[in-house]
């Protein structure tokens, strides 16, 4: 069986001087376990970093290394086992499922694996539906040109 993620270099970052006041993200000392019959299998061992603003970051390894289970605990759909999860200085690893549908609609943009895309949109405007649900101030029009200039995504091949 896999080992799963570790604290050791198991995901990309650009390595930017984090001040307090950029940290968009600090993940704080993750762990995740499942029950697998008597025992528990640990998913995610210690993971912590920081995200600042404006920063890309990739997590990277092998299938089955927790990955998906990572990404779910930081976008709150799923609970830690132990450790936060802090967002624009707000912690969300506990927070009630009304608050974090909230936080997920302000704050948090994800497209998953499967996708779950409407078909009749484009890669763009899928990306844009966000803008239209939810309590936010300001049209739609508005708040798509903060955004910044809309660019036709066509990708050569599907990814894998």
């Amino acid at each position: 069986m896999e080992q799963g993620l570790t604290n050791s270099a198991t995901y990309e970052n650009t390595f930017v001087e984090h001040t307090k006041s950029n940290v968009v993200m600090d993940v704080r000392n993750i762990t995740k376990s499942l029950p697998l019959g008597r025992e528990r299998i640990d998913i995610l061992k210690g993971i912590s970093f920081s995200i600042a603003s404006g920063e890309f970051v990739s997590i990277v390894g092998p299938s089955g290394s927790g990955k998906s289970t990572l990404l779910g605990i930081i976008a709150g759909l799923d609970n830690p086992t132990s450790g936060q999860v802090v967002i624009d200085s707000v912690d969300i690893t506990r927070m009630s499922e009304r608050r974090l549908a909230d936080v997920r609609n302000r704050k948090i943009g994800m497209v998953f694996q499967a996708f779950n895309l409407i078909p009749t949109l484009t890669a763009q405007e899928n990306v844009e539906v966000p803008l239209y649900v939810g309590k936010h101030s300001g049209l739609p029009s508005a708040r798509k040109r903060i955004a910044g200039p809309r660019r036709t995504l066509t990708p050569s091949r599907p990814s894998p």
